[in-house]
């Protein structure tokens, strides 16, 4: 699963560094927020969803101990990941900084190999429940079946083979009675499939990339709104529009591997679906 990412710091220098040693680290990194101080940081998170904050602590207007204690006092922010990457290593710090309940801390300099631990760690947090898995798994065979014409069926081991051709993955989120975000992965051929079969037509040339990514999004599109239904039929919950990305074989072994994650041999090409629902205190 893509994870948007916001980043908080004053210097623009250090902010490029994080996203880029995200990247450098194979973090699947979907969307990318930047916020000069920890007020901009609470905007970013109130107005976007969010799957990671990594700040700085010394900044402007707001530190980043103030923006992490006004986060865990918002419901609907308390169990946000957040990150510290500081040059600060006191023990007066590093208790101030957990009696605010930070996720964790890096100092800096920080190598690749060292965010990535650390963001495996905090993001294993989020977890998918059995049952959101199960009525996930529902729903995304359905919209199969029906919108696309194509049979998916759960994997029982081992995904049928990749091939040699672009991978494509999209995201959405949603928010109300639960909060979550759903990534559906899959081969650029499974998507082109997919995009011939919804408008009546061959899967060749005619069909191009650009139908290939709408057909995905629509497809995920179709599925969320089917799996909050089956979660919260009594509540109203907002959906973000689904986004479309490319991604790297790297990314795809990392979704692949997450306990969150569903496979699907679809027609005889793999596809990954993955719900990550994020607990509330």
């Amino acid at each position: 699963m893509a994870l948007n990412v916001l980043v908080v710091d004053d210097s623009d220098v250090i902010r490029n560094m994080i996203i880029k040693t995200l990247r450098l680290a194979d973090i699947p990194v979907g969307a990318t927020f930047e916020a000069g101080n920890g007020k901009e940081a609470l905007d970013i998170v109130d107005a976007n969803w969010i799957d990671l904050v990594l700040a700085d602590i010394n900044m402007p207007i707001m530190d980043g101990v103030e923006m992490l204690r006004r986060l865990r006092s918002d419901h609907r922010h308390a169990e946000l990941p957040v990150i510290v990457v500081t040059t600060e290593g006191s023990s007066e710090r590093i208790a101030e900084l957990q009696d605010a309940d930070v996720s964790a801390y890096v100092r800096k300099p920080f190598t690749p190999e060292m965010i990535r631990r650390v963001v495996d760690d905090v993001t294993s947090t989020i977890s998918a429940g059995e049952t959101a898995t199960e009525e996930l798994m529902a729903a995304f065979a359905e919209v199969l079946e029906r919108f696309v014409m194509m049979d998916g069926i759960p994997a029982v081991g081992d995904l049928p083979p990749l091939g040699q051709g672009d991978l494509l993955q999209a995201s959405m989120t949603f928010r109300g009675g639960v909060d979550g975000t759903i990534t559906v992965a899959a081969p650029l051929e499974a998507c082109v499939e997919m995009a011939a079969n919804a408008i009546g037509t061959d899967p060749d040339g005619s069909v191009g990339t650009g139908k290939a990514c709408d057909a995905l999004g629509e497809v995920l599109n179709i599925t969320c709104g089917n799996l909050v239904l089956a979660l919260e039929p009594t509540r109203q919950t907002e959906l973000t529009p689904p986004v479309v990305l490319g991604m790297d074989l790297p990314e795809w072994e990392y979704l692949a591997s997450a306990a969150s994650t569903a496979g699907f041999d679809v027609e005889g090409l793999p596809v990954l679906v993955s719900c990550l629902i994020r607990p509330r205190r």
